[in-house]
């Protein structure tokens, strides 16, 4: 069986959060598919050494032969097929030589994302899983060209699951119909806390029995660093924990914001040396040695709670959100907080504003201990999380080998 699985290049750097999703689906092909023959392609080159992985991208700008022949088209996972995201890679290729015009762009995304120039027999053999819609916004789909590639992709694929309740309506209301749930999971859901063993990778941490750990990454907001840092220490110290940053990304996919905390921090980097700038799958693993996460970033909440994790997220709200977070402010739905929503996490979610002064931040502090240590809550919020990943992942399967039949 000849697999072609459509990943999302990364542009700029390492982004441990998207190769999370991408090391997912060799995670969930690899246990299900072992005997078949998969390609992980992308639209144009990567910009990143991930270091040791058990597979490798294989750029495809220069033809669509090999979707052309394949048994099954995976499109996994991140914003694929929003306007944005399309119009972003249109840029992409003219920027880097692909393509010497935008119209040539263009119609090389419309083929290769959409399957626009592909007829009805290689889409039912094409499957969507973990994408969304989240940032698509109310005129998106002024646009009649990106509208009409986007009805028929999500009408006449064999499978549609997006990772947010948002998206799933978006989905049902363009396939005209109530009675298909397209409500699956963030890809890299299907990661699942053996993938150290099962990859070969080895834990960048030292083993054996050792103080509990606070996990802190904070890259995607404006947080400011002298209160969030007092807020940590507070947290930290009733908790009774040892501080962690976890090296989950650098510019410039990621503000640079490690020094302004460490002012504040002064103890952290004491705790566990590591190497300023560890690999993805090395970051993922260490992920694995927290007891606690503290973040601003989506995926390395995701992965966390994934691996049974507790992470409680911080959402800047007293600046204009990043783009990255929300799309835009026209439409302004953040995936970190869809993603808590969805899952009844939000007493794991942190706003800037709690932190205005010494009184609430502390009692802020005492009130998130207590949410750490809620064993009975955390326990439902996971059980309804892998009740939920478990569906989803048997529904996929089911679906993948229909197809190989």
């Amino acid at each position: 069986m000849k697999i072609s699985v459509v990943c999302a290049p990364q542009t700029f750097g390492c982004n441990t959060g998207m190769f999370s999703v991408d090391l997912a689906a060799w995670y969930f092909l690899d246990q299900h598919f072992p005997e078949a023959d998969v390609q992980y392609l992308t639209l144009y080159p990567h910009k990143c050494d991930f270091g040791a992985v058990p597979f490798r991208y294989e750029p495809r700008h220069e033809n669509m032969q090999r979707l052309r022949d394949s048994d099954l088209i995976l499109y996994w996972g991140d914003f694929q097929h929003t306007l944005g995201y399309r119009n972003a890679v249109v840029n992409q290729l003219v920027e880097q030589g692909i393509c010497d015009s935008r119209e040539e762009a263009l119609e090389r995304v419309r083929n290769f994302l959409f399957l626009a120039d592909s007829g009805p027999e290689l889409l039912s053999r094409t499957v969507l899983y973990g994408g969304t819609l989240l940032f698509n916004q109310a005129d998106s789909n002024g646009d009649e060209v990106y509208a009409g590639d986007l009805r028929r992709l999500l009408t006449s694929s064999r499978g549609v699951w997006v990772r947010e309740p948002f998206s799933a309506f978006y989905v049902n209301q363009i396939q005209q119909q109530n009675e298909r749930c397209a409500h699956g999971t963030d890809a890299a859901q299907l990661l699942r806390k053996d993938f150290v063993d099962h990859c070969g990778l080895e834990s960048v941490q030292p083993a054996g029995r050792r103080q509990r750990r606070l996990g802190v990454f904070i890259g995607r907001s404006h947080l400011e660093a002298n209160t969030t840092s007092a807020f940590l220490t507070a947290i930290t110290d009733r908790l009774q924990a040892e501080q962690v940053w976890l090296n989950w990304g650098k510019p410039p996919f990621f503000m640079d914001r490690k020094n302004d905390f460490m002012a504040g921090l002064p103890n952290m980097e004491k705790v566990i040396p590591t190497r300023a700038a560890p690999s993805p799958p090395e970051t993922l693993a260490a992920l694995l040695d927290l007891d606690w996460l503290i973040s601003d970033t989506y995926h390395a909440c995701v992965n966390a709670w994934n691996f049974g994790i507790p992470a409680i997220c911080l959402i800047d709200n007293s600046h204009t959100p990043l783009a990255v977070n929300s799309g835009s402010g026209l439409s302004g739905r953040d995936k970190r907080v869809t993603f808590y929503w969805t899952y009844n996490a939000a007493p794991f979610l942190l706003y800037s504003s709690d932190l205005n002064n010494d009184a609430g931040l502390y009692k802020k502090a005492a009130d998130m201990v207590n949410v750490l240590t809620d064993q009975l809550l955390i326990s439902q919020i996971g059980a309804q999380m892998s009740q939920h990943v478990n569906l989803s992942e048997k529904s996929l399967l089911r679906t993948l080998r229909q197809i190989s039949l």
